[in-house]
């Protein structure tokens, strides 16, 4: 019998840098610890003795995150050392803020590095910088942007979509599509570690948001290689479901991270191999070790309990044929607006995590 064809398990892993930042976003996930500054950064022999690691366990890509890594005075040492021990990428999510200036972003890329996602919130500086907090950065990000593409490195766009951005993102699309960016990946703003926390109503609900997003898709898919929506559940996309990438699809995204290797290394082995149990355990019997490689079991086991512990679904979900492939709602968003948006949609049940995703 011939192997099941799926996509490759991602070989790509965040190095976050530490929390130190010069904006002040207001979806943040580390917000209160880069408020009170009682956390350091990572130090420079640490960050190399990760990727170290991160090499040792076949890890091809890495991807610094923080904060803001631009603002440290080690990046292109670090790019330059991840180069050295073999890394066939190096990447960088940024707000562009250290590399709007041409010499600058030439430093980096000299040293290696050749994947910049930058940040942009907006089409313009009213809404970007209203949600960064920072008056310019607008106007840096698109510096940033129009900088590295004269280098012909790879640049990508993240945008945190929320209630104060939505409604702007057809004319966001339309503005990265004349920058000469090829990838753009729209995020849903996640309540969880301390994201939203002292900030009142800025995530969107989904039976909201859904009618913009298949307009941009409607308009701009075939303009992009590559545009992503991360974190909605599949049901209020019926028809877009190729372009969702939730928790179970992460690890088949080359542009996502391996939790595999990322959960052992923050959580401590012990944490890991309990995840890892209970994941399993919770995974649909057939798509169980032995029945599939173990590699492929275990990364979608650590992503099944990550769904599990920071996820809810109502029980008439599970009539719903993406029971198996979609993870619901996070559980802060759920207190907040309930569950009445999510339906279950008729069909043949799905288990495989990959099924709408293109290679």
């Amino acid at each position: 019998m011939a192997a099941e064809a799926k996509p490759a398990l991602t070989k790509r892993i965040d190095l976050n840098l530490g929390y130190s930042c010069n904006q002040k976003c207001r979806f943040c996930y580390y917000r209160r610890s880069r408020e009170d500054g009682k956390k350091e950064d990572l130090s420079t022999a640490k960050a190399r003795r990760l990727m170290r690691f991160f090499r040792k366990r076949g890890i091809e890509i890495v991807e610094f995150t923080g904060g803001e890594p631009t603002i440290r005075g080690d990046l292109a040492e670090l790019t330059g050392y991840a180069r050295e021990i073999g890394f066939s990428s190096v990447s960088i999510i940024t707000n562009g803020s250290g590399v709007s200036d041409p010499a600058s972003a030439r430093e980096l890329v000299r040293a290696g590095m050749d994947d910049f996602l930058v940040s942009l919130h907006g089409p313009d500086p009213g809404v970007h910088d209203l949600l960064t907090e920072t008056p310019g950065s607008f106007d840096r990000a698109v510096r940033a942007v129009e900088a590295l593409r004269s280098l012909g490195v790879r640049v990508r766009t993240n945008t945190t979509v929320t209630a104060e951005n939505y409604r702007s993102l057809p004319g966001l699309a339309e503005l990265i599509v004349s920058l000469g960016v090829r990838t753009m990946n729209l995020i849903l703003f996640n309540p969880i570690v301390e994201a939203g926390r002292g900030v009142s109503d800025i995530a969107v609900r989904y039976s909201e948001v859904a009618p913009v997003l298949r307009q941009v898709i409607d308009r701009y898919a075939s303009r992009f290689d590559k545009l992503t929506v991360r974190y909605i559940p599949f049901c209020v996309m019926e028809g877009y479901e190729r372009f969702i990438t939730n928790m179970p699809q992460l690890q088949y995204d080359p542009d996502e991270w391996n939790y595999l290797v990322r959960t052992r290394v923050r959580e401590g082995l012990i944490p890991f191999h309990l995840a890892l149990a209970a994941g399993i355990a919770l995974l649909p019997g057939f798509r169980r070790f032995p029945r599939t490689d173990w590699e492929t079991t275990a990364h979608e086991g650590i992503k099944r309990f990550l769904a599990f512990k920071n996820k809810v679904k109502p029980s008439r979900c599970r009539s719903c044929r993406y029971f198996y492939i979609c993870d619901g709602l996070w559980i802060r968003y759920a207190r907040q607006h309930g569950v009445d948006e999510l339906h279950p949609v008729p069909g043949e049940v799905m288990t495989r995590p990959y099924h709408f995703m293109r290679q």
